[in-house]
């Protein structure tokens, strides 16, 4: 069983072997703030040379290509502008903090990334629909499986060869073996980061909605997202997946399952290029 100590250890360690993820949470609360500057961006960002040379390449992809290639981290920041400067963030984070293997879970690097992508274009495009804020969304969908990444890291810095069973509940396998859940390991390190409650709360309820007080519609959609990855794969790579339309989330926002098809086409466009401009390999 893990301690307090151990925990700050492995987020300690998490910061440390990713650079990035510094960098990013400098940047989001720069960027949530009412008034800011594209330069005071651009010059958090600079500290990360790999964050830059992703955010290049996301600028030039199918995600938002333009006639004239940009060389330089302002030109791409132009060329997105503040509004999206997020998402793109988002996504050049992803490549260095979530394509990585977790041994402990069996899970592959490439399903780790690919099931955050995934929940973060679903929540982007559901952010519409249920008039949420789309960078908010968006942010919650990629970071929703960060408390696996401290869980693993947890694991191997108490050298213990333990790796989920997957007869059994993930959530039960993590707390008989560290105490805690991902979703609480999740909440506690974007807290660490300074990233605002509303992000820390949907992380730690996303699974069970029903028993959070007032569950916001960003849970809801987290949760929804979730549940949808399960039938369509997480990289969208089953073709014909269904749904109940009867779901309660899908009833709540008057949403049918043909549009839900659509939804999905689309998403599964925008995970497409972005695996291509990330050069991210199955």
């Amino acid at each position: 069983m893990s301690t307090e100590q151990n925990f700050k250890d492995a987020i300690a360690k998490i910061q440390k072997l990713n650079p990035s993820a510094g960098v990013f949470s400098r940047a989001y609360k720069l960027i949530s703030l009412p008034k800011v500057e594209l330069e005071q961006v651009e010059a958090i960002i600079k500290l990360d040379t790999s964050l830059i040379a992703n955010i290049i390449r996301l600028s030039n992809s199918g995600l938002l290509s333009g006639a004239t290639p940009t060389v330089s981290l302002r030109d791409a920041m132009s060329r997105v502008g503040l509004a999206e400067v997020n998402r793109f963030l988002c996504l050049g984070v992803s490549k260095s903090l979530l394509y990585r293997q977790l041994e402990h879970y069996r899970i592959s690097a490439y399903d780790y990334w690919s099931s955050s992508v995934s929940t973060a274009i679903l929540m982007e495009s559901l952010s519409r629909r249920t008039k949420q804020d789309k960078s908010e969304a968006y942010t919650i969908g990629m970071l929703h499986a960060v408390g696996k990444l401290v869980i693993n890291q947890l694991l191997d810095d108490l050298g213990t060869s333990l790796n989920w069973d997957e007869r059994i509940r993930v959530e039960r396998w993590e707390i008989e073996s560290v105490g805690f859940n991902s979703f609480t390991a999740g909440a506690l390190l974007l807290k660490a980061w300074g990233l605002p409650q509303t992000i820390c709360d949907t992380i730690e309820n996303q699974w069970s909605p029903e028993m959070a007080p007032n569950p916001s519609t960003l849970l809801k959609m987290l949760n929804f997202c979730i549940r949808l990855l399960h039938s369509t794969g997480v990289s969208f790579s089953i073709k014909e997946w269904t749904f109940h339309e009867s779901d309660f989330f899908l009833q709540e926002f008057s949403i049918s399952l043909e549009e839900l098809k659509k939804i999905v086409k689309v998403a599964k466009q925008k995970f497409a290029e972005a695996q291509i401009a990330l050069m991210i390999s199955n």
